[in-house]
């Protein structure tokens, strides 16, 4: 597969399927569902109305990758695919729906259960992510240069789930690092690629159209990514939905530290 053009298929998809999201964006009359497969967590018709484009727009582009997104039925015959396109068209459907700007378009492609490109893009803000493998890191089209400072982990900043905050899932960590929540699970793997944070740990599984297009970024500007066990992650898995045991994605020289404080020294149970 060609990265770069695949890189610029994505870029276009983010951009021609933020009308259709902004367009909810901030309504008076957002109609919200809940999932009883999924934790009865909120899908809204902006939600819906994006998957479907994008599939439309992507895989008419694409006939030969396979589909996993989170709104439209798994077909499994993505299993059979070397190339899958792996979609979010809301990740961080929450603040979405209180009209908080922390919500973005999360496109990926996996090749192989490997990531190689992946589009982060907050319509909000205007914020495009994008990276793909060997091509480095872009923020707004302008590359983003690797951050050779090796800070303390107290000097360090950990992106975190506001509801694992509010639950007290953070608490017995508290003054080991700063901690900033914010929404999106895609957004927090973006901005820790573009330098705008220093690493983030997950205490709740993720889905696998959460991380792809993040976890891309991460890979290219050298975090490691992993869960939170230290297993390597692999995609376009049978049950994709919840499917990650949570995640570490840290700077190497820290990493270590950070897997050890969050699975406790002496204990074989996560701080989850």
């Amino acid at each position: 597969m060609d990265y770069k053009k695949d890189l610029e298929l994505l870029k276009q998809a983010a951009l021609e399927v933020s009308p259709i999201i902004m367009n909810y964006y901030q309504s008076d009359d957002l109609d919200v569902e809940r999932k009883a497969h999924a934790g009865f967590s909120p899908v809204t018709a902006a939600d819906k109305e994006a998957d479907a484009f994008l599939q439309s727009f992507l895989m008419e582009r694409r006939p030969d990758y396979g589909w996993l997104s989170e709104e439209i039925e798994d077909d499994i015959s993505r299993l059979e695919r070397d190339c899958v396109f792996v979609v979010d068209p809301i990740d961080g459907t929450k603040p979405f729906i209180k009209g908080e700007p922390e919500f973005t378009i999360s496109l990926a492609i996996v090749e192989n259960g490997v990531p190689v490109v992946g589009v982060v893009y907050n319509p909000a803000k205007k914020d495009m992510y994008a990276s793909a493998k060997g091509l480095g890191v872009f923020l707004n089209d302008q590359t983003v240069h690797v951050n050779k400072s090796q800070k303390t982990l107290v000097e360090m900043e950990c992106l975190v789930s506001h509801s694992e905050l509010r639950s007290g899932l953070w608490q017995r960590m508290e003054g080991k690092f700063k901690m900033n929540p914010v929404g999106s699970m895609a957004y927090k793997l973006a901005k820790i690629a573009a330098g705008e944070s220093d690493f983030c740990v997950t205490l709740r599984p993720k889905s696998e159209w959460d991380c792809a297009a993040g976890h891309v970024m991460c890979d290219e500007m050298g975090f490691v990514v992993t869960d939170i066990w230290g297993n390597e992650i692999a995609y376009n898995q049978k049950e994709p939905d919840g499917g990650i045991d949570r995640m570490i994605i840290a700077p190497p020289h820290v990493f270590g530290d950070i897997k050890r404080l969050v699975l406790g020294e002496d204990s074989d149970s996560p701080l989850a």
